[in-house]
């Protein structure tokens, strides 16, 4: 077997859709299981630099165990007014998933979202997460809000539309 090498690699960049608000005081909720956790990292790092940590932000990561795929964990605690919430979904008998999450901190969701403006952020796999989580604030919506499925429905539509709900997931 002759083995050829090569002195060029073409690689092609494009620039992410994800795009923080405007107004650094505007709490950031960020959605990332798995994989999905690097983007969010980054949109983390940026928000705490630029607002020097004064603004809230909320992480849901979602993983298999925290002691072997609890990504970025160290990095977590060093940024200023941030709330981590971790799911693991195989530490225990019955799975957690990040929509469980969700659920369990409903009520904050629902007032840093509909009171304070939050933007949300979606990154990971495009499989079933992305519908579950929709699902999810859906629910939360509608038990927090007190939103019919009607409204509920439309609300998450004008937060895609005006651009507080971004996602970028992949397979």
């Amino acid at each position: 077997m002759k083995l050829i090498c090569l002195d060029k690699i073409q690689v092609s960049m494009k620039k992410g859709t994800m795009r923080l608000p405007e107004n650094i005081d505007t709490p950031i909720i960020c959605i990332g299981p798995g994989t999905g956790v690097a983007p969010m990292r980054s949109l983390l790092f940026e928000r705490n630099h630029c607002s020097k940590g004064k603004s809230k932000c909320v992480l849901l990561f979602g993983c298999r165990s925290k002691c072997n795929d609890f990504y970025y964990s160290s990095d977590w605690e060093g940024l200023s007014n941030m709330c981590v919430w971790p799911a693991f979904s195989r530490d225990q008998p019955e799975k957690v998933y990040v929509q469980h999450k969700m659920i369990e901190h409903g009520a904050e969701l629902w007032n840093l979202i509909h009171e304070e403006g939050a933007f949300i952020y979606l990154s990971g796999n495009a499989k079933r997460m992305p519908i579950d989580v929709e699902d999810a604030l859906i629910r939360i919506f509608k038990e927090q809000g007190g939103l019919d499925s009607n409204d509920a429905n439309s609300y998450l539509s004008y937060l895609k539309r005006v651009g507080r709900f971004q996602e970028e997931c992949w397979s």
